[in-house]
C-alpha cells in the first residue's frame, strides 16, 4: 500500500513544510544542528524565515 506520494512506508522521507517538496530521509542534507536542509528550496527549520 502506498501514501499519496507514493511512499510505501518501508522508508523514512523528509517533507518540505515551506515548499512541499519530498525527499528519502537519507538523500537530503542536515545543517550544522542536525536539522534537515529542502534540496529544492533550501529551506530548514533550524533557519528563520
Amino acid at each position: 500500500m502506498t501514501d499519496h506520494h507514493g511512499h510505501d512506508g518501508t522508508e523514512s522521507y523528509f517533507e518540505c513544510a515551506l515548499c512541499g517538496a519530498t525527499d528519502r530521509s537519507d538523500a537530503i542534507d542536515y545543517d550544522t544542528l542536525g536539522y534537515p536542509v529542502c534540496p529544492d528550496c533550501g529551506f530548514g527549520p533550524g533557519l528563520s524565515v
